[in-house]
This record gives C-alpha cells, sequence and structure tokens, in this order.
C-alpha cells in the first residue's frame, strides 16, 4: 500500500500576490450603477438596440438588465428598434408583440401600427409555397424534392399540372408525397398569427381606431378562411370583433344585420366549424339574427315515428337544441325537432355516398289529408351496396336502420331492402351545419 502523499501548505509567489491585488483593484474601480454608462441614455439605447439586432428577445433583455433599468423604459427602447433598425419584417413583428403583450399603449403611435400589419403580410419562408409565395395549407412534395402546396402540384382532377418541375425541368412522376410535419407546423403558425391578430385588433378597437382595426381584421379572416379546423373561440372572437368593427364605422343598421347573417353562414353552414351545436352554445350575439340565419333553409325533417318530410326552418332554440320547422305539405303537428333528426335537403356528392354512409331515402307517397297537401316521406337507411358502371349512373342499394323494436311506425308499403336508387334520390343523414 502506497503512503499517503503530504501536501505541505505553501506561501504564494509575488506573481500571484499581484493577480490578486488586482482583481481586488478591479472591484474597487468597478462604477456604481450611479456611476455606470447605463446612466447614459443614449449608451443604453445603443445596448439595448445591439441586443435585439442579435436576435435576443425583450424577456431575455430585461432579465440581463436586471433592477438596474426600469422595464418601462426597456419596452421604450424596444418599441423604438421595431420602427428603425434595419432588420427582417419577422424579426421585428416578434419583438413587436412582446412589447404589446405587456401594454399595448404601443398601438397609439402610427410608425409603431404600421410596422405591425405590415408585419403580418410576412409569413416564414420555409411556410411558403416557392412558386406562389403564398402561405400554404396542404405541403407535398413532388419527385424533385421540391416542396409546394397541393394545389400548386395537382389540378382540380387530382392530376399533376407539370410534365416537368418547375425549379429543374426535369421530368416528373405522377405522385406527390404529404408532408405532415409541416403540415402540423404550418397549422401552429395559423393558430399563433390568427390569436396575435386578434389581439392587436381588440387593441384597436378600444381605440376606434377604425381604419388600422379594418386592416388587421381582413388578414385575421384571411387566416381563418385557410384553416381546416376553426377553433370556436377564435372563430367567435372573429365574429364579434368584425360586427364591433362595422358599428365603430358606423355602418348602416340593415347592412350590419346582413354582415351578422354572412358571418353565421360562413362560420357554421359552410362547415367552417367541427361541432356547430358547441359554437352556437358559446356566441352571444342576439339570437333573433341567428334565427334569420338559418330561416328557410330546406330539410327533411323527423316527424313521427321514424318518418321524414321536406320542410323549411323556421326559428332554431339554440338553448334547447331544436328546431322549429314549416312542413311542405302544411301539417302543423310536430313541428319543433331536436337538430340530430333535421337533415339538409341537398343532393350529395359522390364521395358523400359509400358502403356504411347513412342515408335518407323516399319510402314511397301519401296523399294528402285534412291540413295538409300530400307528397313523398322518407325513411332513413345505409348504403350496403355502391355499383358504379362507366357509361350509366351510379347506383346504391341498401336496408333501413330503423325497425319496430325502435318505435318505427311499420306501413303496409314497408320495405326493408332499397334498390339501385340514384344520387338524386338519396339525402346524406348528416347533423345540420
Amino acid at each position: 500500500m502506497e503512503p499517503r502523499i503530504q501536501v505541505e501548505p505553501r506561501t504564494p509567489s509575488a506573481k500571484e500576490d499581484e493577480t490578486d491585488r488586482r482583481v481586488e483593484i478591479f472591484h474597487e474601480q468597478t462604477p456604481s450603477p450611479a456611476q455606470s454608462p447605463l446612466s447614459s441614455t443614449k449608451t443604453l439605447q445603443h445596448d439595448v438596440f445591439a441586443l435585439l439586432d442579435l436576435g435576443i428577445n425583450l424577456e431575455h433583455v430585461e432579465t440581463l438588465f436586471g433592477d438596474r433599468v426600469e422595464p418601462s423604459v426597456l419596452r421604450g427602447y424596444a418599441k423604438q428598434w421595431t420602427t428603425e433598425a434595419s432588420v427582417q419584417g419577422l424579426e421585428k413583428l416578434s419583438i413587436a408583440q412582446e412589447v404589446l403583450s405587456r401594454s399595448t399603449s404601443a398601438l397609439d403611435k402610427e410608425d409603431f401600427r404600421k410596422m405591425l400589419i405590415s408585419g403580418y403580410e410576412e409569413v416564414p419562408e420555409r411556410l411558403t409555397d416557392p412558386l406562389t409565395f403564398a402561405l400554404m395549407d396542404d405541403p407535398v412534395v413532388l419527385s424533385s424534392g421540391y416542396v409546394v402546396d397541393r394545389t400548386s402540384a395537382l389540378n382540380e382532377s387530382g392530376e399533376l399540372r407539370f410534365q416537368n418541375c418547375p425549379f429543374t425541368r426535369r421530368a416528373l412522376s405522377k405522385s406527390v408525397y404529404p408532408l405532415q410535419p409541416l403540415k402540423s407546423e404550418i397549422s401552429s403558425f395559423k393558430v399563433s398569427r390568427l390569436t396575435d391578430l386578434l389581439q392587436v385588433a381588440k387593441g384597436l378597437l378600444d381605440r376606434e381606431n377604425v381604419e388600422s382595426a379594418g386592416m388587421v381584421l381582413e388578414n385575421a379572416v384571411k387566416i381563418i378562411t385557410g384553416m381546416e379546423k376553426t377553433f370556436t373561440r377564435l372563430a367567435t372572437q372573429l365574429a364579434e370583433m368584425r360586427l364591433e368593427h362595422a358599428r365603430l364605422a358606423e355602418v348602416d343598421p340593415s347592412m350590419l344585420k346582413g354582415l351578422q347573417i354572412h358571418m353565421y353562414k360562413t362560420l357554421i353552414q359552410e362547415n367552417k366549424c367541427d361541432d356547430a351545436k358547441t359554437f352556437l352554445s358559446q356566441v352571444g350575439l342576439a339570437l333573433p339574427v341567428l334565427q334569420e340565419a338559418w330561416e328557410g333553409r330546406p330539410v327533411l325533417s323527423h316527424w313521427l315515428k321514424w318518418q321524414f318530410f321536406k320542410a323549411a326552418i323556421c326559428s332554431v332554440n339554440r338553448e334547447e337544441g331544436t328546431f322549429t320547422v314549416n312542413f311542405d305539405d302544411g301539417d302543423m303537428t310536430n313541428r319543433v325537432q331536436p337538430f340530430d333528426l333535421v337533415y339538409p335537403d341537398d343532393v350529395p356528392q359522390e364521395e358523400e355516398l359509400t358502403v356504411g354512409t347513412v342515408v335518407l331515402f323516399p319510402q314511397g307517397s301519401y296523399c294528402a289529408g285534412s291540413g295538409n297537401t300530400g307528397g313523398v316521406f322518407w325513411h332513413q337507411g345505409i348504403i350496403t351496396r355502391v355499383d358504379v358502371a362507366p357509361s350509366a349512373p351510379t347506383l346504391y342499394s341498401g336496408h333501413h336502420t330503423k325497425g319496430e323494436d325502435d318505435g318505427k311506425r311499420m306501413l303496409r308499403s314497408y320495405v326493408y331492402e332499397f334498390h339501385d336508387l340514384t344520387i338524386e334520390d338519396l339525402r346524406v343523414a348528416a347533423k345540420m351545419t
């Protein structure tokens, strides 16, 4: 076993003494906060600009200066930097959003507003289509390796628009490949951008700055229109802000009412919301306007015991989740029906009708009676076979989904199966949107 090495304390050399003395002198000569160059406004502004030029966010800048400089002073320099610095728009926009998150008073400055609005016109280059320079919705990869939006690569029939790559001029294969990770990134960007736009729009509306608020809201509409999935909260905020903007702009009351109806049709009837019932329960605008947005829409409505008849919506009760309808034959009974049993009277698209699709189909006709004019009644069924022929209409066959055990009224004309119906004979049993 080796003996331990004994370490004797040693006396520092003259050189080490000098080093220690220099350290002490350095500490003695370090200026106090009152003597610091930070007390120079010009120097402080220069240093803040330099940090922001490096891409350091405002929160970190505030941390670096600590309690030596008031945060409001740093925000003021950051606001000035966004309007003066020669950096890219997206970098300015990032700092501007940080400034706004702490105080919306920056919106009082015209230069800041202009910078902000122009900044929202820009998007990260990796998210844009190199052909159209627009924000992509559904990015795909060409066989040449270039990424473009699906609408740029394929025509309405799903065929490749180009024989040769627009960038390399080399022949392309007919297939494109989806980029789901990039698509998810684009979706997240849209939600973030829309949230920022609504925050700015609210600040501008609070200041009754109609012109600037209008430009911001127009940008927000473009973003939400391109989203496959509309987020109820954001859609609601946008709807309410557009109405507030219209009021501040002193839009004619009749036009304002029309705008309300148009917005509801856009956000609800055109499938801009996954769950219309949830949306209706959250939107806080006047119920009479909502009723008018639906009024007169042709539907197939349940009447009694799983029988459906042509009708038109008269009113809606969103609290109860019901429609009141006017039946085409004039019958005045059982006119209040739940949302889930009133379906659009629209001829479906072929892609909507596949094996397993729940549909309404004509079961037969009935004669006029007391108080009604007669017509065709419809029952609910499911498609079990689709016959496609090259030069003939596609034919659909299936059977009922409801029977006597479900409380269905079994008429003498009841037939369990239906055969060889055309697309014009069917309606998709989908909830009203």
